[in-house]
């Protein structure tokens, strides 16, 4: 603002000095007329910043409408303030709880003991986790049956192949016999 009103000051000057002596004379009384109308410019543009920051709801309505008009927007101004604030505050709130909250994160039973009370703490995520043990369970369950069934097959083949030795032992034409039964 003053680099402003020195820079203006000086092309004023500057208006002098090229203006002639007579003309000088003749135009100083407009001059000082626009350094006095740039000095109340500058003070009025200081004011205006300085109000600008202040809620400026400007003249007086002249008519009942625009009154009523102007309160209610008051009113909804400041409700909505209130409002955005109340909000605000919530979410801090919520966002102290959520660090809180994950911080203290649940502590997992290690004995028998615990595990029945963590149990009956939290009943819906004990039964969430036991369906899902069950589930393995069921699954593992049908593995071992099916490898079970794999080496008990192996079983029963090496038993026949078993078998089929001690027989041809006992019966070295056991291969042509067994060949004329099919």
């Amino acid at each position: 603002m003053s680099t402003t009103t020195t820079e203006m000051a000086t092309k004023v000057e500057q208006v002098k000095v090229a203006s002639g002596f007579a003309k000088r004379n003749a135009n100083k009384k407009r001059i000082e007329d626009e350094e006095a109308e740039l000095e109340a410019l500058m003070k009025g543009n200081q004011e205006e910043q300085t109000t600008e920051e202040s809620v400026d709801d400007g003249p007086e309505p002249e008519s009942a409408e625009e009154k009523t008009f102007k309160k209610r927007y008051g009113d909804l101004r400041r409700h909505a303030q209130k409002t955005e604030a109340d909000l605000q505050k919530q979410i801090d709130e919520l966002r102290t709880q959520l660090d809180a909250s994950t911080k203290n994160e649940i502590k997992y039973p290690k004995s028998e003991e615990e595990l029945e009370s963590w149990m009956e703490q939290y009943p819906d995520v004990a039964q969430i986790v036991e369906t899902i043990a069950m589930k393995k369970m069921h699954e593992q369950a049908s593995e071992f049956e099916n490898k079970f069934k794999a080496i008990d097959e192996m079983k029963l083949e090496a038993q026949r192949e078993k078998a089929e030795v001690e027989l041809m032992q006992a019966h070295p034409d056991f291969e042509h016999l067994k060949q004329l039964m099919r």
